[in-house]
């Protein structure tokens, strides 16, 4: 059985929307999924969420990529072929934002385990540089997903 999804917002392109589709099918019914949320800070920041994922033992902020073909680079700058920064950096900003906010406000919610991943939904061919394995860079399903071990997950 798949995750409650909670949508908030709209996905931003069809790429988005597929891969939301793609991590409820796969993630347990005991999951909860918040679609396209966003977080206001009281200086004026606002972060975009593109999935928030509630699992009984953590939080997982999720940052959807459907980058195409082949990316190099670090954990800084991502070659794809052009450069860009990297999404890793501003995704553990934007959890560490979270956790801070959620802490803020309940000690005890402030306990829990929360985590940024980068989902890199269209492709497979990735060489990162710098820590080993890029912490919190996924392709294809997390391995937080039953159906990890296996080449997808997705229904039609």
């Amino acid at each position: 059985m798949a995750a409650t999804v909670h949508v908030v917002g709209k996905p931003a392109h069809d790429a988005e929307r597929q891969a939301l589709a793609y991590l409820a099918a796969g993630l347990p019914a005991s999951f909860q999924l918040y679609a396209n949320s966003w977080l206001a800070q009281r200086d004026g920041a606002v972060y975009e969420l593109d999935a928030v994922v509630l699992a009984p033992h953590a939080a997982f902020i999720v940052e959807i990529k459907s980058y195409r073909g082949r990316i190099e680079g670090t954990d800084h700058d991502w070659l794809l072929p052009a450069p860009r920064p990297s999404p890793l950096r501003l995704n553990r900003l934007t959890a560490q934002v979270l956790k801070g906010e959620v802490k803020r406000r309940s000690a005890a919610a402030g306990r829990c385990w929360v985590e940024g991943l980068v989902f890199l939904s269209h492709t497979t061919d990735l060489a990162i540089e710098g820590r080993p394995a890029a912490p919190g860079c996924t392709v294809g399903p997390p391995s937080w997903m039953p159906c990890a071990g296996r080449s997808s997950c997705a229904t039609s």
